[in-house]
Parts: C-alpha cells; sequence; structure tokens
C-alpha cells in the first residue's frame, strides 16, 4: 500500500512540474513601446532620469533591471545594482556612458524571456568659457562639378571646423553640331557637349531657305561610326559618325537582350505547388524566376529563350535576391502537453484505484 501511495504522488509532482514548465514557455515577453532617446547634461544643471516603456500582452507583471557600459558595446555591459525599478537616475559624472535596460514577464509564477532596450548614450559635461572662433582660409574640400555642389571647409585654432557649400559650375557647352538637317516637314536636331563633363543637350533646328541654301552645296563624307554609349541587355546604346564639315550623324545601337545560363532548379515541383528555376545573365547578372510545372515525375520541359515562352510556365525578372527556404508552421507542442498531463495523471489515478480494490478482495 505504501508502495502505491509513494508511486501516486510521484506521478502527481511529475504532472505539476510539467504544467508549470508548459505554463513559463507560455509565458509572452514583454514589448518596449517607446525608446529612451539619448541625453546631455551640463554638471551642475540638473539630474538625468531614464525611464523604460515596457507592456506586457497578457496583464503579467514587469520586472526590470538596469545595465550600464563604458562603450557602445552589448557585450560590455554590466548591472547596476538596485536598479530595478522602471526609472533610474544616472550619476553625476563627467563623460560618457552607455545605459539599457531589461524587462521580464512574471505571470503565474513564470517568467518570461528577457526583452533588452537600445542603448542610450549618456553625457554629463563641463560648463565652458564662451570662445569666439578664429577661423583660417576656406579649403575646397570636395570639388563641385557641373551638377554637383562642392564642399569646402576652415578651421578654428580650438579645433572646431566650420563647412560650407561650393555652387556647382554648371555646364560649358561647346558651339554645337548638326546631326539632323531641317526640312520643310520636320525640324532637325543640333547637339551642345559640356566641354568639361561631356554632357550633352540636343536643340531642334527651324528650317529656312538659308540654310537649305548653305547645305545643298555640300556633300557629307562621314568617317567611320563609333559607339559614344555601349547597349545593354535592356538598354539601346548610340553611334555616331562625323563629317569634315562639323556635322554629326547619330544611330541607335540595339540592346543585346539577355544571355541567360542554363538555369538552376531552386525548389522541386509538386502536386500541391510549382516549382521554380532561376536562370542568371551571363552578362548583367540580371535573374529570371521561371515555375515548373508538376507532370507527374518532377522533372521540367524546359524552352526558354530570349523572346515569348512558349509553354504555360510562368517567369519574371528580377534583381539577385535571397533566395530563401518555404516558411514552415511549427506545431504547438505545448498544448500537447498541456492535453496530455491531466490525461496521463487520471490514468495513473485509475490504476491505483483498481490495485486497491483487487487487494481487498483477495483478503
Amino acid at each position: 500500500m505504501k508502495k502505491i501511495i509513494s508511486v501516486f504522488i510521484l506521478v502527481v509532482t511529475l504532472a505539476c512540474f510539467s504544467v508549470v514548465a508548459v505554463c513559463a514557455a507560455g509565458v509572452e515577453k514583454p514589448v518596449i513601446e517607446t525608446e529612451m532617446p539619448d541625453c546631455y547634461m551640463e554638471i551642475g544643471g540638473g539630474s538625468i532620469v531614464l525611464y523604460a516603456n515596457a507592456t506586457v500582452p497578457d496583464g503579467g507583471t514587469l520586472r526590470y533591471q538596469w545595465y550600464v557600459a563604458d562603450t557602445e558595446n552589448m557585450a560590455m555591459l554590466r548591472a547596476v545594482f538596485g536598479a530595478e525599478g522602471d526609472s533610474y537616475q544616472v550619476p553625476e559624472e563627467i563623460g560618457v556612458k552607455w545605459y539599457c535596460y531589461a524587462a521580464w514577464n512574471v505571470s503565474g509564477g513564470a517568467e518570461s524571456e528577457p526583452v533588452y532596450s537600445r542603448l542610450i548614450r549618456v553625457e554629463y559635461y563641463e560648463r565652458v568659457t564662451v570662445h569666439t572662433h578664429s577661423f583660417g582660409d576656406w579649403m575646397v574640400i570636395t570639388e563641385p562639378t557641373c551638377t554637383e555642389i562642392g564642399i569646402k571647409a576652415r578651421e578654428c585654432d580650438c579645433g572646431v571646423t566650420e563647412r560650407a557649400e561650393v555652387s556647382a559650375t554648371g555646364h560649358n557647352w561647346d558651339s554645337g553640331k548638326i546631326i539632323q538637317k531641317p526640312t520643310v516637314q520636320s525640324d532637325g536636331e543640333k547637339v551642345y557637349t559640356c566641354l568639361n563633363c561631356k554632357a550633352t543637350r540636343t536643340e531642334p533646328v527651324k528650317y529656312s531657305p538659308e540654310f537649305q541654301e548653305s547645305t545643298t552645296a555640300h556633300t557629307h563624307n562621314f568617317g567611320e561610326w563609333e559607339v559614344i554609349t555601349e547597349p545593354t541587355c535592356t538598354e539601346s546604346g548610340i553611334t555616331v559618325r562625323e563629317c569634315d564639315c562639323g556635322v554629326t550623324e547619330r544611330a541607335e545601337v540595339p540592346s543585346a537582350g539577355h544571355n541567360w545560363d542554363s538555369g538552376k532548379i531552386t525548389k522541386k515541383p509538386t502536386a500541391q505547388a510549382d516549382g521554380e528555376k532561376v536562370y542568371t545573365c551571363l552578362n548583367c547578372k540580371a535573374i529570371k524566376v521561371k515555375n515548373i510545372k508538376y507532370n507527374g515525375i518532377t522533372q521540367e520541359s524546359d524552352t526558354t529563350n530570349n523572346t515569348a515562352e512558349q509553354d504555360n510556365n510562368s517567369e519574371s525578372i528580377m534583381k539577385p535576391t535571397h533566395l530563401g527556404n518555404d516558411e514552415k508552421t511549427d506545431f504547438p507542442w505545448w498544448l500537447a502537453a498541456v492535453i496530455a498531463v491531466p490525461v496521463i495523471g487520471c490514468i495513473a489515478v485509475v490504476v491505483i484505484l483498481l490495485v486497491i480494490k483487487k487487494r481487498k478482495n483477495v483478503r
């Protein structure tokens, strides 16, 4: 009989510990609503008080602990003895310290995992006497361009540096070249080139009889075509040739189109979901993702080219990105434990009662 009672007590104790462990695993972490900003204060100008702002979603009780470090490094934090409230008054010491706090949710005798605030920079500084800066000459540290401003700086003897903008220079256009002659039906084009940055701008050229007279007696003798803008996989380029008279003719260089590799299957198709095959352009590293239909033997019939697809597989072209695994939903094992513990306890009680009854019948 004593053995039976001992077994019963052991089973009940294990069940209680299991319930407590499951409850502790289910305690939600606190949520930090807003972060404390960095703080600065002159010595003697007042106190700096840091505040925690955390909440618990399940109505539990919050527990705090404040930490301090001499550098901006979470690994160097050390606990502040006795600082376990939702606020902390920083000692008035000259220099910079870094503070943060941890918060726990205490509910039903269990405690959640802690959450940590960001590192808060706190600085106490000395009062300084008024200083009038005596700056030196300006020095350009970033040269301006035709369209971008530059930066210039000058320094005081005390070490303070003043910075200012240098205005953009603006384009310095040449006299321009006619690349398309105007006619009675349409305007021509004249291209101007910046002598500094080689940027170009185009202006229309209106037709006039004087222009026609000045150009009809001349036959252009163009040189070789020269590519001035290389084509890419998706963008056309520009090629030009020039006559001795200064007239320039322009033409478009067709885009090269993507040069796809043979592709790599990143996700196999199943009966429930399509698979994926990723193609990479050998020139510009663009990525094309193509869906793979499941046909019962997990294989793909691929007829990919640089024109339209001939099958029903869909595809998209994108910049290279990280290809992650499908998200998985974990089974809530804690719920199974909560259900299993009482059931096991009940079975143990029934077994004990049956044993006791059987012994009484034997007597």
